[in-house]
């Protein structure tokens, strides 16, 4: 069963949270990350470390293009100043999941609004 994460209690969220950082231990900056929801998932960015950038421009060598959406709700942030780009879509279009359940979507930019342009500036 899907529960959209509109529904989620903050305590279930927690949980999740025990569970996703434990798993990026040695893994980016846990000094600097963010934890959002989208509709269906629960996202935790974490910083990359220096040495973890150098490896990731040599691996993908410019074959990286363009970034997610943003998300659909901020739940925490520590250690990093608050980014337009990072924000939620002040309009999104929604893109639906299953036939008949309009609680389940996949946030879709509107492409026109500070964050999405932040987030498109950020590609150029």
């Amino acid at each position: 069963m899907l529960l959209p994460s509109s529904k989620w209690r903050h305590e279930f969220a927690k949980v999740y949270r025990e569970i996703v950082c434990p798993a990026l231990k040695g893994v980016g900056d846990p000094k600097q990350e963010r934890l959002f929801r989208m509709c269906i998932t629960l996202c935790l960015h974490r910083v990359t470390t220096a040495d973890e950038a150098d490896y990731l421009r040599q691996a993908t060598a410019g074959e990286l293009d363009g970034l997610a959406g943003g998300p659909v709700e901020i739940l925490w942030s520590h250690g990093l100043a608050t980014s337009e780009s990072c924000q939620p879509c002040q309009n999104p279009a929604r893109q639906y999941v299953e036939p008949g359940r309009k609680d389940l979507w996949l946030p879709i930019d509107c492409g026109s609004c500070s964050s999405c342009l932040a987030r498109l500036s950020c590609c150029a």
